[in-house]
């Protein structure tokens, strides 16, 4: 029997030619706001690329992320993935057992990254633009945060990798940290 799943679009991410000038562009016109990002220091990364994100909303981490990927003689589109919220890990569990059958590929091909707020799957559309299909955690802390993950352990298993990686990364119990983001929500 098959999940259903009710993917919502979150946020896009761009090449930058010039991160600054989209940086102050974004701020001006739409009152976006950096967030979050910096240099890829630590985890699993696509590169040395630098990424910023930006939101206009406290509660959102990012809307909008740059990657200052480009160079003057790259020839690609400038879009650089497409992210969908989900609901939860079965929901994410279902979409890769569908991309491991439509591409007829071994799910050790697919990127699933642990980024301490989310759980995300990273793959490619028939035309090559990178989608993201993601579940958010309770937890917030710095990025870029990426390391590993199994989307086909138990969800205990995969909250409690989660729980210990942002602990060790952040020095904090995120448990508390949780508890005390909900209590500022209300």
């Amino acid at each position: 029997m098959s999940v259903e799943i009710h993917p919502v679009l979150s946020h896009m991410a761009l090449f930058a030619r010039d991160v600054e000038r989209m940086i102050d562009f974004y701020g001006r016109v739409l009152g976006l706001n950096v967030s979050d990002g910096r240099k890829r220091e630590a985890g699993i990364s696509r590169g040395d690329s630098e990424i910023i994100f930006l939101s206009n909303e406290p509660q959102i981490h990012q809307q909008l992320q740059l990657s200052a990927g480009l160079f003057d003689g790259d020839e690609c589109n400038v879009v650089h993935q497409v992210s969908f919220r989900l609901v939860d890990l079965t929901e994410l569990r279902e979409v890769a057992r569908r991309i491991v059958e439509e591409r007829q590929i071994d799910l050790s091909q697919l990127d699933q990254l642990d980024h301490g707020n989310a759980w995300s799957l990273y793959f490619r559309d028939p035309e090559g633009n990178m989608l993201e299909l993601y579940v958010e955690t309770p937890w917030k802390l710095k990025h870029p945060f990426a390391q590993h993950f199994d989307i086909m352990q138990p969800d205990d298993v995969i909250i409690g990798m989660t729980c210990e990686r942002v602990r060790e990364s952040e020095g904090v119990d995120p448990w508390a940290v949780a508890a005390q983001n909900k209590m500022a929500d209300a």
